[in-house]
């Protein structure tokens, strides 16, 4: 079977987080909630992103 390097270095990392905490989803959500705060991590967010500015387009019309 092949494997992917790095997805195997992303499930080492998410088995020793969960282990760090207990593997208590709730803990581990505020750790990284803690770290995104402090600037040591940054977590993805599914906030709707910000309305990019129109160009002018009143020369086509």
């Amino acid at each position: 079977m092949y494997e992917d390097a790095v997805i195997t270095e992303l499930w080492l990392i998410k088995d020793e987080n969960a282990k760090r905490y207990g593997y208590d989803v709730h803990r581990i959500g505020e750790a990284l909630r803690s770290e995104q705060a402090a600037g040591i991590a940054k977590v993805v967010s599914f906030a709707e992103p910000k309305a990019r500015a129109r160009e002018d387009l009143s020369e086509y019309q």
